[in-house]
């Protein structure tokens, strides 16, 4: 939740426009699907069919889109614990937890980012708050937003950050167990997120990403491709940082 609160800090930075390009994932031509379970797992794909399908239409702004889909992240690692409960498949959750390795990676990753993009949204609006406390605004508060511009660029990486970590979803193509099936949902979720992550905020790289499908007769499964589908198009949209640094470059140029 963490990571869900970052990122809506950021949500009032929008940009509209732009193309749609193909950079889904294609599903593989098995069909897997559960070979049973128990009521926890069947609870579980429901609830999370349901948020997904919640989800959409998707918002305008990706970054919005983002903090809805860390949310239902957030509420599907939640709802696994008691899902797993009495499946008694420990081999299923012992490869999960080692797979949690790279989720716990992936969102050091994206919450370091997240952290230098909101120091410098706060800058941004300090400015904005020192100029248009007055009308019009005072030398001396002229000078403190000139300050607080250059802060804000003085926070900027001199070169650019290295790539989010990305989580690779490779589905089964064998029937899986109910506490596999949970764990099947949960990594492909969590591969969903980070994609979209990358996407929104390292857009340079958006030929290198790869939005996950899902195959198979997963109750959650048409929901799950359906909002992968639209994040795959919504993630081609003009970056709404760089839209915001543009909007900052232009006050700056008339301080």
């Amino acid at each position: 939740m963490f990571l869900t609160d970052k990122y809506h800090a950021l949500l009032p930075f929008h940009a509209s426009g732009g193309g749609v390009k193909d950079h889904r994932r294609r599903p593989g031509k098995a069909v897997p699907g559960a070979a049973g379970g128990g009521p926890g797992s069947a609870r579980f794909g429901a609830a999370l069919s349901a948020r997904l399908g919640s989800l959409l239409p998707l918002p305008a702004s990706p970054l919005a889109a983002l903090a809805r889909l860390a949310d239902l992240l957030a509420l599907a690692l939640a709802d696994a614990v008691p899902a797993l409960a009495g499946e008694g498949d420990a081999a299923a959750v012992a490869a999960h937890l080692d797979a949690g390795v790279a989720l716990l990676d992936a969102c050091n990753g994206i919450t370091a980012r997240l952290d230098r993009l909101r120091r410098r949204r706060l800058l941004s609006r300090f400015a904005l708050h020192l100029l248009s406390s007055s009308s019009p605004p005072l030398p001396s508060s002229v000078r403190r937003a000139r300050a607080a511009l250059a802060d804000r660029d003085e926070r900027a990486p001199a070169s650019p950050p290295p790539p989010l970590p990305s989580l690779p979803f490779d589905q089964p193509r064998d029937r899986v167990s109910g506490a596999a099936t949970v764990l099947l949902a949960v990594d492909a979720v969590s591969s969903l997120a980070a994609a979209a992550a990358s996407a929104v905020l390292c857009g340079d790289a958006l030929h290198q990403i790869a939005f996950p499908l899902v195959s198979g007769e997963f109750p959650w499964t048409e929901a799950f491709n359906a909002v992968s589908i639209q994040l795959a198009a919504l993630a081609t949209k003009p970056s709404e940082v760089d839209a915001v640094d543009e909007a900052v470059g232009k006050l700056k140029s008339v301080l």
